[in-house]
């Protein structure tokens, strides 16, 4: 048998379970998403001149790029799969007062 064919034995482990990591991928980038938010919340509300925003700016944009990994890498996968039911999405839009 030729070095460069794989027989099924090899591939079977990842088969099938594509969809998983993109669910698990999809969590990920709703608790990136969630985190941005509340660090843009909470920098918003601190005074001007405060040490705080320079090291959450970067924290968050850290943050983007995690997201986008993420997101590439649902990409690559190709499952279209919902990770959390209806009511729970809407509800992430909903911010929580500053305080």
């Amino acid at each position: 048998m030729p070095s460069d064919a794989t027989s099924g034995a090899e591939r079977s482990p990842g088969c099938g379970r594509s969809w998983r990591r993109a669910d698990i991928m999809k969590v990920g980038l709703r608790f990136g998403n969630l985190l941005i938010r509340g660090i843009v919340q909470y920098v918003f509300a601190r005074p001007n001149g405060s040490a705080e925003f320079c090291c959450l700016a970067r924290e968050a944009a850290e943050e983007c790029r995690h997201t986008q990994m993420s997101q590439g890498c649902v990409n690559r996968i190709g499952a279209d799969k919902s990770c959390s039911p209806r009511p729970s999405t809407s509800c992430s839009v909903i911010s929580p007062p500053d305080g």
